[in-house]
């Protein structure tokens, strides 16, 4: 079971890596239609959750509880990536300075989204590093919220708000939205096993499955960065609009 499961990783690393190229040559609309979001894409992963879970089970890992918790962390992240699939919504808004929106595109531009507030710009503008022409950071100042900008995430109501591109008249500015209440709080809760397996009180794994444990919990969150599609909102470039912040 366990040369399976490293087998499994292994395809899920080499597809992964073969996607970036795809998705380098065509675009993240493509491969999250072609990959990310088809139904063997899911099996593979509910195949890896599976697995794990039977590793957990036959190696009795209840009885060595740091380990368990490692393992089960794993587990949550993907359960956290699932929730976020079949629930988060992303998509993109468009602000121009003084008009008020209440509602955002979803990404495949399908289907317009209400928004329970009202955003308004109320300008636009780029820092640039100190006696150069090199743009530091972009920002938008929407009336009675924190400032959005590369480097800041404007947080309301479950929602939240990426600098993502701008107008090149500078009257505009483009935000890329993820709503995604339930998959991140479950993600962020692999804080608080990790919190309880630093808190066993002179409970040690033994250093050679300490060491195969930390290398599989490497794989998994690996995998996880690369196809990080369904648990974070990229900062992309909605296709067709204007100048992409930090391109």
């Amino acid at each position: 079971m366990k040369k399976f499961l490293i087998a499994v990783y292994g395809c899920l690393l080499l597809l992964l890596a073969a996607t970036t190229f795809v998705e380098q040559t065509y675009s993240t609309d493509f491969v999250e239609k072609h990959v990310y979001h088809t139904i063997w894409f899911c099996c593979l992963w509910g195949a890896l959750a599976a697995m794990t879970v039977v590793v957990l089970v036959r190696q009795r890992l209840w009885r060595r509880l740091p380990t368990l918790l490692l393992h089960g962390s794993f587990l949550v992240i993907l359960a956290g990536a699932m929730t976020t699939f079949l629930c988060g919504r992303k998509g993109y808004v468009h602000l121009t300075v003084g008009s008020e929106v209440n509602c955002f595109l979803e990404q495949d531009g399908r289907q317009v989204v209400e928004l329970p507030f009202t955003l308004r710009l109320d300008s636009f503008r780029i820092e640039y590093y100190p006696g150069t022409d090199a743009p530091a950071d972009y920002i938008s100042y929407i009336h009675g919220e924190t400032p959005v900008s590369m480097n800041r995430i404007l947080s309301r109501q479950g929602f939240r708000f990426y600098q993502s591109s701008f107008d090149e008249d500078m009257q505009g500015s483009w935000l890329t939205v993820n709503y995604d209440p339930w998959g991140i709080g479950i993600t962020y809760s692999v804080r608080c096993l990790h919190a309880l397996d630093a808190g066993q009180p002179g409970r040690r794994v033994p250093q050679a499955a300490e060491a195969s444990v930390v290398e599989e919990g490497r794989n998994v969150c690996s995998i996880v960065a690369v196809s990080g599609k369904w648990g974070t909102c990229a900062e992309e470039k909605p296709s067709g609009t204007g100048t992409q912040a930090g391109g």
